[in-house]
């Protein structure tokens, strides 16, 4: 059962996401009112995914994204507001957001959303457990006398 944490400074929109995550018997939720006791509940109950409301006192959503990643990385936030535009979904993305969701949009997209975000969030901590098991690997190439090749086993090396 996946733990999700809301975050709104208005109960009514908690409520409102609460009975649509509801929809996914699967989905265990806590809430929060603001971003700092967000953080409270982060560190004690260690949620696997955050929803946050962008506006809110004290720490509004996009700073909450910002220390999620410094503090917490390995937990998904997804940033849902009333006033977002695309330069706001830009900007959370950029600050490490996993996605957006209008809150216009909330009915419709909310739970495509989280399934999505949550199975991302799976795949990768399942993917570090992997590569923590991994003791030893090795790669030979044989590279023509070609100097356009370099780059490319740069990035491949980079990659793994």
């Amino acid at each position: 059962m996946a733990k999700i944490l809301v975050v709104d400074d208005t109960p009514v929109d908690q409520r409102l996401v609460g009975r649509l995550l509801e929809k996914n018997s699967d989905l265990q939720t806590s809430y929060a009112g603001n971003g700092k006791q967000a953080l409270e509940v982060i560190a004690r109950e260690s949620p696997d995914l955050v929803l946050t409301d962008l506006q809110m006192p004290e720490m509004d959503g996009l700073e909450l994204v910002q220390r999620i990643r410094t503090d917490f990385s390995a937990i998904p936030v997804i940033l849902m507001t009333a006033y977002g535009n695309e330069d706001v979904a830009l900007k959370a993305l950029r600050q490490g957001a996993a996605n957006y969701v209008p809150k216009k949009n909330l009915a419709r997209d909310l739970l495509d959303t989280v399934d999505s975000v949550l199975a991302a969030a799976t795949d990768h901590r399942l993917q570090r457990r992997l590569f923590a098991s991994l003791q030893q690997t090795e790669s030979r190439f044989c590279l023509e006398n070609d100097l356009a090749m370099i780059p490319a086993l740069v990035n491949h090396l980079r990659e793994n």
